[in-house]
């Protein structure tokens, strides 16, 4: 019997330590965040678009006597800063004749300064609204910097005497556009693994972009899309990175929870058998002549 209740008492506690395995980070502040003005007299907001990580931009480009170079450049939270001029929210668009809506936020960073001209970095970030479907993806994610705010760089020592601003873009994969995959509405993705993509340079804008690389590593992300409250929701997606690195626990669990079964199974089968064995003992056998 007592083997029973450890049996049970081991049960629910894996129970929970496989529940917990499987819950997203809902706490913390907001790194980027968006709210759409729908009302200026009475200063009435919708929420548009949250992201919270942390991230670094990965800028590589060759010297003049071309050694490589690598610099990595935090993201610092506290100069963030929104541009309501060039983000907006719930946009009508159309993509393979698919009525949707657009999100876009753009948030400039490296400065006190809110004139956006000068901030060394910027990220903008493009979030569809899937309505029929009642999902949300990100479509795009574009890094822009300007050279001349890297820290030891140096315009004269690098190939091309490269100053101004470079910008590069990832945009998913070639079909959906996704970023993350897709979400459902009031649900936020997370993603504790640390993932890096390759951005694709802006030629377009600054040809000389084409002597540099930029990458983005983002780690521990949150980020939520039309979305109904001022912060993120209580309810999100996981990544199938984390997904992946965790996919042993249900195996671990099930596999604890089938050996403890069997030694439950064992022990009442050993304890019937001994009770019956000592009423057997007790009795004793009457002694033919």
């Amino acid at each position: 019997m007592a083997a029973g209740k450890k049996g049970v008492a081991l049960l629910f506690l894996f129970s929970c330590l496989a529940l917990a395995a499987s819950s997203c980070t809902t706490g913390g502040g907001i790194c980027f965040k968006y709210f759409d003005i729908i009302n200026k007299t009475e200063n009435k907001t919708q929420p548009c678009l949250f992201l919270d990580a942390e991230i670094n931009i990965l800028v590589a480009y060759n010297d003049s006597t071309g050694k490589r170079q690598n610099v990595s450049l935090g993201v610092n939270c506290s100069t963030v800063h929104v541009s309501q001029s060039e983000s907006f929210c719930n946009e009508p668009y159309t993509n393979n004749k698919k009525n949707m809506r657009l999100t876009r936020m753009k948030a400039y960073w490296g400065t006190g300064d809110e004139e956006e001209e000068w901030a060394p970095f910027d990220l903008m970030i493009e979030a569809i609204d899937l309505k029929d479907n009642k999902q949300w993806n990100i479509s795009e994610i574009a890094v822009s910097i300007n050279v001349s705010d890297i820290s030891d760089y140096n315009a004269s020592s690098f190939t091309g005497n490269e100053n101004g601003i470079i910008s590069g873009y990832y945009t998913g994969d070639d079909k959906n556009h996704e970023l993350f995959g897709t979400v459902d509405y009031n649900k936020f993705y997370y993603c504790k693994s640390q993932l890096t993509y390759s951005l694709k340079m802006n030629t377009t804008a600054n040809p000389r972009a084409s002597y540099f690389a930029l990458s983005l590593s983002i780690k521990k992300l949150r980020v939520q899309a039309y979305g109904n409250s001022k912060g993120f929701s209580d309810k999100c997606s996981d990544c199938y990175q984390d997904s992946t690195g965790k996919a042993f626990i249900p195996i671990v669990v099930g596999s604890v929870i089938g050996g403890l079964v069997l030694v439950v199974l064992v022990s009442y089968i050993v304890g019937r058998f001994r009770n019956h064995y000592k009423k057997s003992s007790s009795t004793g056998y009457e002694k033919l002549q």
